[in-house]
Parts: structure tokens; sequence; C-alpha cells
């Protein structure tokens, strides 16, 4: 893994993790991931609890596979059994520098995903989490076949790149959203050739004790 943090003298730090999974785990998780896409019935993220605009409309429009809710054995899935690197002591060190927001990752015992897939069109405007971190690990086919898919942050006009197996960590209460994909060949559609984000949710389980 590669580690880089960014703005960290400013009001907005985050952490950009390159190379998040080995060539195995990689491998694992795009077998799940191509297992979700090929899913009759897949859930939008319009029609279900999400951010929301004023006007009651909802701030994204991707497809959503909820992966917490899918396995009564947990580490069947490769996504929830390698949530085990967020406790990776490199890792730690490096959150550590980002104070004091780091206190709340540090002591987080509580944690949720979901794999959102983009395509045509599908965005997310900016909103923000209402967790305590939250890290975005961005898989996408090289080369990325369309335009946009760009994620950034609202407040300090920050974008990060998107790029196959990198991750992103950040306090959840950051503004941040996606711009609209693009697609440069209509006929890459339906492919699964768009851009899948693995969300992880971090935050504290007061029931399961707590060591500030």
């Amino acid at each position: 893994m590669k580690f880089k943090i960014f703005n960290i003298e400013e009001k907005y730090p985050f952490l950009v993790v390159d190379d998040w999974f080995t060539a195995d785990e990689e491998n694992s998780i795009w077998s799940e991931l191509n297992f979700y896409l090929n899913q009759p019935n897949a859930v939008r993220a319009e029609n279900t609890l999400s951010a929301t605009n004023p006007d009651g409309t909802k701030k994204s429009k991707s497809f959503r596979y909820y992966v917490d809710n899918y396995y009564a054995m947990p580490n069947i899935s490769h996504i929830l059994r390698l949530r085990e690197k967020f406790k990776n002591e490199n890792l730690l060190k490096e959150i550590s520098k980002i104070k004091p927001y780091s206190r709340n990752y540090l002591t987080s015992n509580w944690f949720n995903s979901l794999v959102s897939y983009y395509e045509e069109k599908d965005h997310y405007d900016s909103h923000s989490d209402i967790t305590s971190w939250t890290c975005l690990i961005w898989m996408v086919k090289e080369p990325i076949c369309f335009s946009g898919g760009d994620f950034y942050f609202t407040e300090i006009n920050q974008g990060v790149k998107l790029k196959n197996n990198r991750a992103l960590f950040f306090p959840s209460c950051y503004l941040h959203g996606v711009t609209p994909l693009s697609f440069k060949n209509k006929n890459d559609l339906g492919k699964g050739l768009g851009r899948y984000t693995i969300t992880t949710f971090f935050d504290i389980d007061v029931n399961k004790g707590y060591q500030p």
C-alpha cells in the first residue's frame, strides 16, 4: 500500500492509499463485484436511504448493493472479510496524523459496507455522511472507457483522480460528491465497465464498549 496525506496543515485533510488490495485480493474482489452486477432487480440508490435534496429528490443516482445485509456468514464475502485491513498498523499510523478527526477513526468499532455502481449519467451530488469516517475504494476496468465520475471535496474545491484499487479515507462530515459519467462508446454500457465504489462507514457503537 502507498500512503499519501493531502492538506495535512489545512482544515480538510484526507488520506489516499494506492494499491489497497494485493493482486490476489483484487481478483477476489472483482469476482464478487461481477456476481453483484449479474443479479436481477438491482436496487437503485434513488430508492434507498440516501442524501436528499430540499425538494425531496435523491442526490445519488447509481446501483447499490448492501453487502452487510446479504450474508449470515460475513467471511463468505471477500469485501467483508478484507475489512480487517482497516486496522492495518501502517494505516492507523497515517490516519493518526489527521488530528483531531483521527480519534473517531481509531476508536471506531462499528462498520457498514455497500457497493455502488455508476453507469451513464449516474452521479452523486454534494453531500455529507452521518457516520464518523468514510472509506471509498474505487474499482474500475482500465483503460477507463468513460469521462466524468470524478470525486470532489466541495468546500475546498479539491478533486481526487479516479484510479483502480485506490482507497480514500476522510471524516464523514466533509461535503463530497461524484460528477456524472459519460461513456465514450455507448456499446460499452451494461458490461460492467463503469465505476465501482466500495464504501465503508465507521462509527462507534457504545453498546460494544467505548475507550476514548
